[in-house]
């Protein structure tokens, strides 16, 4: 009987021993072939967001930083096409402020941009159950990271994006104006949680000596006046830079089409409004930062060659 057990407490260890063994090796391996990407919370961003850590150290000098709205609507390639400035897409669907606060933190490890744009929409939206289920995947995949990282190998290590991480729509569903830009003297206040990380971005991008700059993108969803009072309050306490692409008169510069320029009734842009919003706050940029036109710069001469292969991948001609 005294075998038996010892062989069964044997046979425990030897498997134990292999299990250890295999997941040991899946660790170096993971390590070794992984990309060299310098961050704790990159496991749970898309493999889109992780192509800004394949990018030339410091070469980037804008960063442009949402949630969805920034996905879909800003196209740093026609921005760099129109303006000559180096940005990035910093965005993910439904990036709470605190995940905005962490992608700072992680890409100012290999870049240092000299302007961050904010989308301020994102510091009130307030998704039901949003903040939850992103703790949590993060949790998840910060545990086991094989999870998200099979993505590298199956595009053999992520080519570089000529996207620059914006997310590229072309279909098409109408939206209709509603009174949410009515002007009241009313001011939204922010949660708790999304004030503090409001104020961390803030104060991160003061000690690092980046200039700050906020953008209220165009949407007919999840943004009103008295959100943007709020900001437009904060923003001239500090001097800080701020546009509002819903505003009545600039909208009307911006000219927005909602009936051919959106592709889900008026939150998000489609590629034509895309185009259109990214011009528009490309100029605005040019403005008030003094983010330099680099499309001469040898140093930037694959960017040149990506942005002939990002009018191809959009449609455009040569």
């Amino acid at each position: 009987m005294k075998t038996i057990k010892n062989e069964k407490s044997l046979l425990a260890i030897r498997v134990s021993g292999f299990l250890l063994a295999t997941l040991s090796i899946l660790l170096v391996l993971f390590f070794c072939l992984g990309p060299n990407v310098p961050n704790k919370a990159h496991f749970y961003r898309s493999l889109e967001n992780e192509t800004i850590f394949m990018e030339k150290e410091n070469t980037i000098d804008a960063l442009y930083v949402g949630h969805s709205r920034v996905r879909y609507g800003v196209s740093p390639m026609e921005i760099y096409d129109e303006y000559g400035i180096v940005g990035y897409n910093c965005a993910q669907s439904l990036q709470m402020p605190w995940d905005s606060y962490q992608f700072i933190c992680d890409v100012l490890k290999r870049q240092s941009p000299s302007v961050i744009a904010l989308e301020v929409d994102q510091f009130f939206y307030e998704v039901a159950n949003a903040s939850v289920r992103s703790d949590l995947k993060k949790a998840i995949l910060t545990s086991w990271p094989f999870y998200d990282r099979h993505y590298y190998w199956k595009n053999e290590f992520a080519q570089q994006n000529v996207l620059k991480a914006y997310t590229y729509k072309t279909s098409v569903k109408a939206g209709k104006l509603n009174d949410n830009m009515v002007v009241t003297n009313n001011k939204k206040e922010m949660s708790k949680r999304y004030k503090k990380s409001f104020e961390k971005i803030i104060k991160l991008c003061k000690k690092k000596n980046i200039q700050v700059v906020f953008f209220a993108y165009p949407t007919l969803f999840n943004w009103n006046y008295s959100m943007h009072n709020t900001i437009a309050e904060y923003a001239e306490k500090h001097n800080i830079p701020f546009i509002d692409m819903n505003v009545e008169d600039i909208a009307k510069e911006v000219g927005m089409d909602w009936e051919k320029e959106t592709f889900d009734g008026g939150d998000h842009l489609n590629y034509k409004g895309a185009v259109k919003a990214s011009k528009y706050l490309g100029g605005w940029l040019k403005q008030v930062t003094s983010l330099e036109d680099k499309r001469g710069q040898k140093e930037y001469e694959k960017w040149n060659k990506q942005l002939v292969d990002y009018r191809k991948k959009v449609g455009k001609e040569a």
